[in-house]
């Protein structure tokens, strides 16, 4: 079956409604967004129309954020015309948590980590990096930024594994969200990623890992999960390209959009949004 598959899957699905009685915390991500074109001001026109009707504080920002090739230094126009100027400083004002690209990679990457103190909503302070969010008065999410450029390329990446390996060994959190540009399994273009399965998997294994999120792929997928952990693709925030649906495939789909989640203490909602906010599928994931 590794070449073969459908074009998309799109399964029927009903949204869970939420219980008012219950605290939840939410947040969108989307990633291949920065051209500064017409397909991320209609993701960003979406990320809006979301927000007003669902309570979002954050949004994972998964990398590519400048194309072509990134930007030269902290004073770039860019910063600027791929980003600030795109999503709405109003409803969207709140954090990014910015992990970088491939093609980041080709500019000054050590810009975006300065421009963390320049903006009021980029946040990206190193390569890679994590931080936790109270999901209700007993539960938190941790949340765990790689930078897996290096990763990927199949470089020498012991310091960053070995401070990934820590934080998650040290992590209380009830539920542990790992992200970064390129994915772990996809059905997309690039396929599987050897050096990621190599190095990364094993210890999102190890610590009880619930999501490994990327980009990369310029489609929306959600993976059945693998020993316990679900892989999620979401590159689709400005252009899409061609993927599959296969028998790993929950949800495969080549539109632009995004995701958005909503935690609660036994209970992910992940929610694949489209056109004007409106959601194209939900999955529920249990703990």
């Amino acid at each position: 079956m590794e070449n073969s598959g459908t074009s998309e899957c799109r399964p029927e699905f009903i949204i869970p409604p939420k219980d008012m009685g219950i605290q939840y915390l939410e947040f969108m991500a989307v990633g291949d967004a920065g051209n500064g074109k017409e397909g991320q001001r209609i993701v960003a026109h979406s990320m809006r129309e979301y927000a007003i009707q669902n309570s979002v504080k954050f949004v994972l920002y998964l990398g590519d954020n400048f194309y072509n090739n990134g930007v030269n230094s902290v004073n770039d126009p860019k910063f600027q015309a791929h980003f600030e100027q795109i999503y709405d400083n109003i409803v969207l004002n709140m954090p990014f948590y910015v992990v970088v690209g491939n093609h980041d990679y080709s500019g000054d990457v050590n810009a975006q980590i300065a421009y963390t103190e320049r903006s009021t909503r980029w946040y990206m302070p190193a390569l890679y990096y994590t931080f936790t969010i109270e999901c209700n008065k007993s539960d938190s999410v941790q949340f765990f930024a790689l930078n897996t450029n290096p990763i990927s390329e199949g470089d020498e990446v012991t310091e960053q594994l070995t401070w990934l390996e820590d934080m998650l060994r040290q992590s209380e959190a009830r539920w542990k969200i790992v992200y970064g540009h390129h994915p772990i399994y996809s059905n997309g273009q690039y396929g599987n990623n050897s050096n990621m399965i190599h190095q990364v998997l094993p210890i999102l294994e190890t610590y009880d890992v619930d999501i490994y999120l990327s980009g990369h792929e310029h489609d929306l997928q959600i993976l059945k999960p693998v020993n316990g952990i679900y892989y999620l693709v979401n590159g689709a925030g400005s252009k899409v390209r061609d993927t599959l649906c296969k028998e790993n495939s929950i949800y495969a789909a080549s539109y632009l959009g995004f995701m958005a989640f909503r935690i609660s203490h036994n209970e992910m909602v992940v929610s694949v949004v489209l056109d004007e906010g409106k959601i194209d599928y939900c999955h529920v994931i249990l703990k």
